[in-house]
């Protein structure tokens, strides 16, 4: 619900019309959910949560969560451990029909 919510907000469409098209349980290797920012600090402790990928409109956005909280990641700037890295295809936007 906040990732929809969120993505509602960004793009300037209603929640509801937002699928999800993927969601990952990851063992991210620190608390900033595979999406690091500069100058913040981060706990340095695995931290259980999900990656998760909606679509909309010709859309996808990805996020990274946990149990404390949820982050839009572009998939450029995201770190993703070990063997997802291999087995996650980034989302690639739908063609137009």
């Amino acid at each position: 619900a906040l990732c929809r919510a969120d993505a509602a907000r960004r793009l300037g469409i209603a929640p509801e019309l937002f699928q999800l098209a993927s969601l990952v349980t990851v063992t991210w290797p620190d608390d900033s959910v595979g999406c690091p920012q500069p100058d913040i600090a981060y706990s340095q402790q695995e931290t259980p949560g999900y990656r998760i990928v909606l679509r909309a409109g010709g859309e996808a956005l990805v996020y990274h969560a946990s149990a404390r909280h949820v982050v839009l990641c572009a998939p450029d700037q995201a770190i993703l451990p070990g063997l997802i890295r291999q087995a996650l295809a980034t989302p690639i936007p739908l063609e137009s029909e």
